[in-house]
Order: structure tokens, then C-alpha cells, then sequence
């Protein structure tokens, strides 16, 4: 069976994916959900934790070829462990994610999504290596979320370490030939649908879904999201 390895974006962590997991374990995948190194310390990691510490840890996670998913700022994640894995993964899936190009970095691609309504939350912590969290940033981020928990989810997010955000990615031959997919959610406010559809033309994908979801589609329609998974697993 194809494992899928599940990673978060920016200031979250594997809990993003709780209410995707009954619908993921409905189908019978196999599948497992990471903490990206940095996400869990309350910032205490800062200047210390780097990309290829992520990529690693995703590889190990992952534990072999697997089918790797990355959400939002995950994108670049999973991005660098595909590169440097060992031997090729089955696929990466990009869920609203960024997808970098040889040489490029998460702040000089998230700086060119002039309709994001993210650039003004963005305020880094020079001293502490980190960009903190933000209640601000919640109005975007969490734009279409009708939950009565947001507050809960908020108090869960954690300073975003800003080292790996820096490292420029290294496009590798093993990257370049791995298939990748791009899931796109048509009324993000946090990584603009225009942007989304950028990164896909640079690399002639075309993306496998167009979801009607805000950056969150995890949340606000996990079943809808599991399905098209689902499917992209099937071919992959």
C-alpha cells in the first residue's frame, strides 16, 4: 500500500490533519501525519532549525518511497526531502502549498503573491529566529472556517522558525523527475489562486482539483479532500 506522509504548514503542526484522519482511515489508507522540527518548542528552536532538518525528518517519517503531501509553506517541505531523498519518492502532493523552483526561497516566493493578504502578519523576530503568531492572520488563513473552535485552534499555532523560510532549494534530478500534483483551492486569501496557478504553469502541471475552500480545506471539507486524495493515490 502507498503511504502518505501528511505535512503541515506554517505555525501549525500535525493537528491540522484531525479531521481529515476519519475520512482518510474510512478508505483504508496508510498514512502518517508530521510535526515539522521547530513547530513545537514555542519558538525556544529560533535560529537552530534548518530545511534540510525538516526534509529529514519527513524522509524518516516517511521511511522509504512514499507519497508526500504538503500544505501551504509545507510545499517547500516536502519539496527539499523529495530532493534529497535517497531513493525516489512515489509522488508529492501540493495542497495549496508553495511550489519553489532551483535556487528559490519560501520568503522571496511568498513576497511575489502580491493579492495574499498574508504580507502585512508577516513580521519577524530578528532576535529570536522566528515569525510569531498572529490573531490577525487568523482572517485569512482561516477565511471560510465556520467552527466554534477557532480560539482553540489559535492557541495551538506556535512561532514559525525563520531559517528554513531563507534556504534557498536546491533542485535535484530526483526532485525534477518525481510526479507531482497540486491541489488548488480556488478562494484562498492566504496563498492567492492566481499565485497558485503560477507555480503550477512553471512547472506544466495542471492542477488535479480545484477545491471551493479557503487555505484550510483540511478543516472546512476533509471528506471532499480525502476523496480527491484518494484518487491521486490510485494513479500515482
Amino acid at each position: 500500500m502507498k503511504k502518505l506522509v501528511l505535512v503541515h504548514g506554517g505555525w501549525s503542526g500535525s493537528w491540522v490533519w484531525d479531521r481529515l484522519r476519519p475520512h482518510l482511515d474510512e478508505r483504508g489508507l496508510d498514512y502518517v501525519a508530521v510535526d515539522l522540527p521547530g513547530n513545537d518548542l514555542g519558538g525556544s528552536s529560533g535560529w537552530r532549525t534548518s530545511l534540510a532538518e525538516r526534509a529529514a525528518a519527513i524522509n524518516e517519517a516517511a521511511g522509504g518511497p512514499a507519497i508526500l503531501l504538503g500544505h501551504s509553506a509545507g510545499g517547500i517541505a516536502v519539496s527539499h526531502a523529495a530532493a534529497a531523498a535517497r531513493t525516489p519518492h512515489t509522488a508529492v502532493i501540493y495542497l495549496a502549498a508553495y511550489l519553489p523552483k532551483d535556487r528559490e526561497r519560501l520568503m522571496k516566493l511568498g513576497r511575489s503573491d502580491t493579492d495574499s493578504k498574508l504580507g502585512d502578519t508577516i513580521k519577524p523576530n530578528m532576535l529570536k529566529g522566528v515569525i510569531p503568531t498572529s490573531s490577525e492572520r487568523a482572517q485569512f488563513v482561516y477565511s471560510d472556517y465556520d467552527g466554534d473552535d477557532l480560539d482553540e485552534l489559535l492557541r495551538r499555532h506556535e512561532p514559525e522558525p525563520l531559517r528554513p523560510g531563507m534556504a534557498r532549494f536546491k533542485l535535484t534530478q530526483v526532485f525534477d523527475s518525481t510526479p507531482k500534483y497540486y491541489i488548488r483551492c480556488a478562494n484562498d486569501r492566504a496563498i492567492s489562486p492566481a499565485f497558485q496557478d503560477w507555480m503550477c504553469s512553471r512547472y506544466d502541471l495542471t492542477p488535479v482539483a480545484s477545491l471551493e475552500s479557503g487555505h484550510m480545506p483540511m478543516l472546512t471539507m476533509p471528506e471532499t479532500l480525502a476523496i480527491t486524495l484518494e484518487k491521486i493515490i490510485s494513479a500515482a
